[in-house]
């Protein structure tokens, strides 16, 4: 780190983020070999991404994905969430942030 901005993307970064949340997952799996899960996520950063690699290591595992889609995906980029339970996000607008 050699800068201020270093340190908020350790703190806040994406690939944080990914791999914070790979870890934990993955920690969970291999203490629990023998039983299924089901992951639910959102659409609006790396959900899709990260549990579509889950279940390509673990595929076993992992019984079904859910992800809500609040970015609009089923329409703008369908095979992001290919092979995964789409729960509608109704209130999402195209080009609109709710977090703007």
């Amino acid at each position: 780190m050699t800068t201020w901005g270093d340190l908020v993307d350790i703190v806040t970064g994406d690939e944080i983020t990914y791999s914070h949340k790979m870890n934990q997952i993955t920690t969970i799996l291999e203490h629990f070999p023998e039983r299924q899960f089901i992951l639910i996520g959102d659409s609006g950063q790396y959900d899709p991404e990260l549990y579509r690699d889950i279940r390509s290591y673990y595929p076993g595992q992992i019984k079904q994905i859910f992800i809500r889609d609040i970015v609009n995906a089923r329409e703008e980029n369908p095979d992001r969430l290919k092979g995964m339970d789409i729960i509608s996000a109704d209130n999402i607008l195209n080009g609109v942030s709710l977090f703007d």
